[in-house]
């Protein structure tokens, strides 16, 4: 689980993208999420 303020700071700093709907939504595309985890498993090992 991660909590909206831990998303929101992902969305600003640039490290997960989002997409806007309308105007106050945002999506997280699948790949997005991937992509990110990804990352974190590279600097990990």
């Amino acid at each position: 689980q991660v909590s909206r303020w831990t998303l929101y700071q992902l969305m600003n700093s640039g490290e997960l993208d989002s997409i806007v709907v309308g105007v106050r939504c945002r999506r997280i595309p699948e790949s997005a999420l991937d992509a990110y985890v990804s990352r974190l498993c590279e600097e990990a090992a």
